[in-house]
This record gives C-alpha cells, structure tokens and sequence, in this order.
C-alpha cells in the first residue's frame, strides 16, 4: 500500500511508525507478522466473531507481541469512531455484507483515514461473477431447506458434481461455462465454497459503482494493489490501445473497459482521500521507480536456450522463466534476461531499483552509459508485457 502511493508519486506514512487497522481481522493471521516486524508501529484488528478475536488474543499472548490490540466490533459501530488510521486494511469482506454495512465500512475510511492514509479493500466484480451468480444460486436452491453445514457442503458438491458431468461435453456458450465454472469450483476447499457461495450475502458490483460509492464518502481511486493488475498491456497491445482509446483518457473508464472485455471477477482496491486525488501522477517513469525495491518469484524453466539465428520476424528467447502459477515467461531481449536474473537471485528479497539499472548497464554490451538511458530501459522492461 505505502509503495503503490508513492509509484504514484503520493507521500505515505512511515511504516516504522504507523497506525493499522484491519477489519475482519479473524484470528491475526495479517496483522501478528507486521506487529513483529514494526514494533514501534500500532496495530488493530477488528472482527464481529468474538471465537476469531479469542484465538487471535491467545496467539498475541504466545508470541508476546505488544502493539497490537484485537477487539470484537460491529463495522456500523466502528464507523461512529473517530480514531484516527495511516493504513485500513479489509480482505473478503465487502462483498460479503449488506449494503447498509457496505456504506458504514466506506464511511469509516472516509472519516479515520489519516490526511496523507490508504485504504485497501478486495471485493467481486461484475461481469466474472455473473456467470459465477448463476451456479451460487444454483447451489443456494439446492440446500436452502437444509440446516446442518457439512450436509450443505456436500449437497453442494454433488449439484456442483452434476452441473459439469451434464456439461461436459455440450459445446454451446452456457455449457462450456457451466462445465468450467463447476469442475473449477469442485477443486476448492468447503471453506471457499462456503464463504463464496453459501453464504447470505454475496454482492459483486462493477468497479465503476464502487469507485462512485467510495467518492461519496470522500474517497479517490488510488489504484491496485498489484501494479500489473493496472497495466491492460498484459492482455496485449490491440486490447491496451482500444481501452485507452476509448476512455479518453479516463483512468475508471479504462479499468472498466478492461474488467469487461477480460471478464474480471476479483479487485483489491486502494483508496485515498479525495483532495489528494489531483497529485496522482499515473504517467510512470524512472522518477516513479527510485526510491523504491523491486523483486520477482519466478524460477528458470531450463537451461537459457540457444539464440535464434533464423531471419524469421519472431524475437529471440534468451531465456525462459516460470511464475508461481505454472505460466511462462520469455525474456525476448538480453536486457530482460539480466533484469529478470538480477531478481531471480535475489529471490526472496527485494532489489532496490537502483541496483537492477546497475546491473543491467554492468552486464549490458549495448550502450547504456549514460544514467537517463539506463533509467528509461530498466523502467520500461518492467512495465511492458513480457
């Protein structure tokens, strides 16, 4: 959250001292490690299940960690304090509240998110849960009449089971989503499916309403909390330049655009008070990249394979690199490769982004010796779409 204000070209306070808020903390799980790590910092978690707020106190009291506090709280009473927050953290809770309580938690940031604070809220998202609506429903009907949960859980399998065995080879729109959507379903845990699916509420929303709902209570689109989940050049050129195109311009009109030509189904927000909106800078450049670290989990897939040689129009590979999701990556240029090695060997640590332009001119043999070119080139490789 601090690093994404300041990408942005925003101030954030100060880790080492600053003041945390979760809501829907469960039993700590977030917030213990950081109370750990900033011990000068403080530290509150808020949850409505006194059994969450019980074992996160019994952990707190195993580990003797003394900055933080957890507290069993309603989000509509929290919303009626004034304290006082640097960052406020809610993962996997606003789509699962009523709108009543949707309001109170966008109020609370509104009204305790200190002057130069982020915000941080993950929710569902139109239109990737449309299809997703459907099989929930499906599920709902199934065991609305049932009472005990492991009997739910099960009768929600064998729907789910169903759904894709029927489906399974039925090649029309409906069908292949259905099939898709159940057999993916059938590889989660019962406590996904049950948070996600069987649970009372459940209220996706398009991004644009929820950027509108957030601006009534004095809040401003900061941006994700993943940077790549904000470049629409990962789905390609052709989709980057329409959306862009067709937005004008406007940054919510070209993150909706993309949302809906990619189907997107999941956001993790930040949000800023709205008078800080104006010094956003969302045009990047190595400005933007100084002062902050860069890391990277990927792993070679192979051996760095031989260079093209061929006089076909296709990039040379120089080298070949799997992410935690089992995906490909290819460095097309020998800049890439050194970048992507740099971080490779760091791995888990960070790199400062100063040191990877170092390396890269160190290793490089094209001419990179003058400091705004050296800048320029490791900026660009991690923004565009490899």
């Amino acid at each position: 959250m601090s690093g994404m204000a300041k990408l942005f070209g925003l101030p954030a306070p100060a880790l080492a001292n600053a003041r945390v808020l979760e809501l829907g903390c469960s039993f700590g799980g977030n917030l213990l490690p950081m109370a750990m790590q900033y011990p000068n910092a403080q530290f509150t978690g808020a949850d409505l299940s006194q059994v969450q707020i019980d074992y996160a106190n019994k952990i707190k009291g195993e580990l003797g960690v003394n900055n933080i506090t957890f507290r069993q709280a309603n989000i509509l009473d929290l919303a009626k304090e004034s304290a006082q927050y640097d960052y406020i953290i809610t993962h996997g809770v606003y789509s699962w509240i009523p709108p009543e309580v949707q309001s109170a938690m966008l109020e609370l940031y509104g009204k305790q998110l200190s002057p130069n604070g982020v915000g941080y809220i993950s929710y569902n998202v139109y239109p990737g849960w449309k299809m997703r609506e459907v099989v929930r429903e499906m599920m709902l009907f199934h065991v609305g009449h049932l009472k005990d949960t492991t009997t739910k859980l099960a009768q929600a399998r064998a729907i789910l089971q169903y759904a894709g065995k029927l489906h399974a080879s039925n090649q029309a729109a409906f069908g292949r989503l259905m099939a898709e959507e159940a057999n993916l379903l059938m590889r989660c845990s019962d406590s996904y499916i049950y948070h996600e699916h069987l649970e009372a509420n459940n209220r996706p929303c398009y991004f644009h309403e929820f950027v509108g709902a957030a601006a009534k209570h004095g809040l401003s689109y900061l941006g994700e909390s993943s940077l790549s989940d904000m470049l629409p050049d990962r789905h390609g050129a052709d989709l980057a330049n329409t959306a862009r195109q067709i937005s004008d311009g406007n940054i919510i009109a070209c993150e909706q655009y993309v949302d809906l030509l990619t189907n997107r189904a999941f956001r993790q927000t930040l949000l800023v008070r709205a008078d800080r909106s104006a010094a956003v800078q969302r045009a990047l450049s190595p400005a933007s990249f100084r002062d902050l670290h860069v890391s990277a989990q990927l792993k070679p897939a192979t051996a760095a394979p031989a260079l093209q040689t061929t006089k076909t129009q296709q990039p040379a590979v120089h080298a070949v690199y799997n992410d935690v999701h089992g995906r490909q990556i290819n460095a097309n240029q020998p800049h890439a490769k050194i970048m992507i090695d740099t971080l490779v060997a760091a791995s888990p640590y960070t790199v400062p982004f100063t040191q990877v332009v170092q390396a890269v001119a160190a290793r490089s043999e094209e001419h990179t010796s003058e400091l705004q070119s050296r800048l320029h080139l490791v900026c660009r490789l991690l923004l565009e779409k490899k």
